[in-house]
């Protein structure tokens, strides 16, 4: 008989101080790639970042909206230095980030008119849009539910899962042969039409 592993809850950890993200930071670096969500909860955006460890929660602040992670007006100090972290993060060649629905957080970074670089994200929905064209689309908890063989219940730990559904969609893109269309059309037009 086979023991099915059980998945270890990860520790959610409140980013307060810049501090904070040291070791996410160091994390990164070993692995080359963090799971980023945008996730939406009670009409609030939180950020979530991991590598599947703990999971590193970005709270907006009650004087900060939406769009303010992505701006430097009007932040406290501790502020400005977590922003600046993560648009480090986000600008960087060398870190693969995997999320889900590029074209939000395209919108929300561009709805402030930041000048922020993204470079080496990859989409969870798109990639799945690619393998099943023509089909009705997967949300989120479908694609980790498919790719995963998990279904998580609180929304907050759904990012412990992209990195493993991230790697079997790749998978699947290659054996499927549609990595290059993933790669060359549409997570370039992503970029493009996200207005």
């Amino acid at each position: 008989f086979m023991i099915e592993e059980e998945k270890v809850i990860p520790t959610l950890v409140k980013i307060d101080n810049s501090k904070q993200l040291e070791p996410l930071f160091l994390e990164i670096k070993k692995l080359g790639m963090v799971a980023v969500f945008n996730r939406i909860q009670d009409s609030k955006h939180n950020l979530i970042l991991t590598t599947g460890g703990n999971l590193y929660h970005v709270d907006y602040k009650d004087q900060l909206d939406a769009h303010d992670l992505f701006s430097f007006s009007n932040a406290k100090l501790e502020d400005v230095e977590i922003k600046q972290q993560i648009h480090s993060l986000f600008s960087n060649k060398a870190v693969k980030k995997i999320t889900y629905n590029l074209k939000s957080l395209l919108q929300l970074i561009n709805s402030k008119n930041e000048n922020i670089a993204f470079h080496a994200f990859d989409d969870l929905m798109l990639m799945d849009y690619v393998l099943n064209a023509g089909n009705k689309a997967h949300v989120l908890l479908d694609i980790i539910n498919i790719y995963s063989g998990s279904n998580p219940t609180d929304n907050t730990y759904y990012a412990s899962y992209f990195i493993d559904c991230y790697n079997r969609l790749i998978t699947k893109l290659v054996e499927n042969k549609a990595l290059h269309l993933y790669d060359s059309i549409d997570l370039p037009l992503c970029y493009i039409l996200h207005d």
